[in-house]
């Protein structure tokens, strides 16, 4: 699974579209929890499912979400006047929350691409 979080300034229909449009491959499908501005979306398939905190498929975004205000509050202790650059974070850790041995070698891969590109 990969995560990828950003603020919006509201849960409406045309601010939804925009991210969509911004950050998903057309066609593909959306799974969500049947809130009301995501049905009309378009150039995605939307699959609203009865959120099961049991077995269903959202669990793990609620999971993910639930671990987002506990590292908001434990590390910022619940300030968030820089949000996007705290999803940044957490989106960063939770991607790469299965291969920390390769810290090292992605941190030496982004200098040297950065010394070529300049």
């Amino acid at each position: 699974m990969y995560l990828r979080m950003q603020e919006v300034p509201d849960l409406k229909r045309k601010t939804l579209q925009e991210f969509v449009d911004a950050h998903v491959k057309q066609g593909s499908t959306v799974e969500c929890d049947g809130f009301q501005a995501y049905p009309g979306l378009k150039n995605v398939a939307v699959d609203a499912k009865v959120y099961d905190r049991i077995s269903g498929d959202l669990k793990w975004l609620h999971k993910a979400l639930s671990n987002l205000k506990a590292f908001l509050a434990g590390t910022y202790h619940g300030r968030c006047e820089q949000l996007q650059s705290y999803l940044d974070e957490y989106c960063f850790r939770f991607n790469r929350r299965r291969s920390p041995d390769q810290l090292f070698t992605r941190l030496a891969r982004a200098v040297a691409l950065s010394v070529v590109a300049e």
